[in-house]
């Protein structure tokens, strides 16, 4: 056969549909149309050349590879495939030849495709197709001439399929029981009030802090029958750079404690699990960056439920932390840290399979035991209304003590004032409980609350000093 050079065991089936050779069947043979036709193919390739290496699908106007989703039964010793200028317009209409079992090869041709001019418009370059077309064929080496780095790999043996890993896996870690005595505090504390009133959190964050969201869509094997991973909910927030561009990346990080609130309250509703400590796994230890200055490295994995949609979620934070100094916005507002950077990955539940029969750490975390006794507490509290958990938690997003309601009319006055001023969401809160706490009106609030930069409860203690010397028209009667 004029196709098959044996010398190079090279089989050349490109354009086949449209070779001279099949005469009045020219046309027929249309791989698009019929995946049993790709399979007598495979058939007869196996039966004419059963020494094959490299076999070309070249300008087959391959719309999918299905039709050659048995090449690897029938050819397992292939290592070299091109499919070079044809209709493949995502990864997912690769996927069929399944690298997963095609172990032997080693070289793929997919240039000339749609799949790789999206790729260019999206990323402005191949880095993502390299990478995402290296984790569905684990052993090639070449795509379309360049080689692919190195995956990275373990020395496990000679069992290729073997799923222990070479070192085994450890439960929580701390460096010293002063560390885990902090992060177990900042935990509890934090996940309550991102659980329930995430505008809470504010004077945690330092004031030029940073934080960054990434969806993780991959789902584990044993998931893929359950779940396809919805992410909807939080793909506006999304800086995974294998998804999102660069600029729209540069945009949706977070930057200061203002923006910081704004992004996360915008997040889906959670709650996470804390009674439940099997739920979590924790690594956190202490950090000199400088002579008296210490940050705490603090990373967490767990779950969480998404409220609104009730799917469970897996997760991973990781904080830097440090001591936050007196007089700063955190420490007035009873927090004994503050948060200078925050990452944030959601992705497919996985459960807690991977850790659950880890071995033990001599320093162990109870968050169950503080999140059952901050939960007491509340419970045992008259107070009820929506700064509640913030109270209980000692920050500085006040209770409101005082009778006040505001009507129609002084609410359409805020919002003018509002705008007028150029307040943020959060001042805007701040203004109005301020009023509700010592009934001075909206504008009076704003110049309260501007005098000491915004900081509640150096506002609520400068007005007590000067209570005596506002004039009646600064409150609401």
């Amino acid at each position: 056969m004029g196709r098959y050079n044996p010398e190079n065991q090279y089989l050349n089936l490109e354009n086949i549909n449209n070779d001279p050779a099949l005469g009045d069947k020219r046309g027929l043979v249309d791989l698009n149309k019929s995946e049993k036709l790709g399979q007598v193919i495979c058939k007869l390739i196996k039966e004419n050349f059963p020494d094959v290496k490299t076999i070309s699908f070249a300008n087959n106007n391959l719309r999918n590879l299905r039709a050659l989703s048995k090449l690897h039964q029938w050819l397992p010793d292939v290592m070299n495939l091109s499919f070079q200028n044809n209709q493949l317009a995502t990864l997912r209409d690769i996927e069929p030849i399944n690298g997963d079992k095609f172990t032997g090869l080693r070289e793929l041709v997919i240039s000339e495709n749609p799949v790789k001019d999206k790729e260019m418009q999206k990323f402005g370059n191949f880095e993502n197709l390299k990478s995402q077309i290296k984790s569905m064929f684990p052993s090639l080496l070449i795509l379309d001439n360049e080689e692919l780095p190195e995956g990275i790999s373990f020395d496990v043996g000679k069992n290729i399929n073997s799923k222990t890993l070479p070192l085994q896996i450890m439960s929580s870690f701390v460096d010293s029981d002063v560390t885990a005595n902090t992060i177990q505090d900042f935990i509890v504390k934090y996940f309550t009030l991102f659980d329930t009133n995430r505008v809470g959190l504010l004077d945690l964050y330092d004031d030029n802090a940073l934080f960054s969201l990434s969806i993780n869509n991959n789902i584990p094997s044993w998931r893929k029958r359950f779940e396809r991973g919805n992410m909807s909910n939080w793909k506006a927030y999304d800086r995974n750079f294998k998804s999102t561009r660069q600029s729209l990346r540069d945009n949706l990080l977070s930057k200061g404690k203002n923006a910081i609130i704004q992004t996360i309250a915008k997040l889906p509703s959670t709650k996470h699990p804390l009674e439940d400590n099997s739920k979590f796994i924790i690594d956190s230890w202490q950090i000199n960056v400088a002579p008296q200055q210490i940050l705490i490295y603090l990373n967490i994995s767990g779950e969480f439920k998404e409220v609104d949609v009730k799917l469970n979620k897996s997760f991973s934070r990781t904080f830097l932390i440090a001591p936050s100094q007196p007089q700063s916005n955190a420490a007035n507002a009873g927090w004994a840290y503050t948060i200078f950077n925050d990452q944030m990955t959601v992705r497919p539940w996985s459960g807690n399979k991977s850790f659950d029969k880890a071995k033990a750490n001599p320093i162990q975390i109870d968050i169950s035991g503080s999140a059952k006794m901050l939960n007491n507490n509340n419970n045992n509290s008259n107070t009820s209304n929506v700064f509640n958990a913030a109270a209980q938690l000692n920050t500085n997003i006040p209770v409101s003590n005082g009778p006040l309601e505001f009507t129609p009319l002084q609410l359409q006055e805020q919002e003018q004032l509002r705008i007028q001023h150029g307040l943020n969401e959060i001042q805007h809160q701040q203004v109005q409980e301020l009023s509700r706490q010592t009934r001075l009106t909206y504008l009076y609030s704003i110049q309260c609350l501007n005098e000491f930069q915004w900081n509640f409860a150096s506002a609520l203690e400068g007005y007590q000093k000067v209570k005596n010397q506002v004039p009646p028209d600064g409150y609401y009667h």
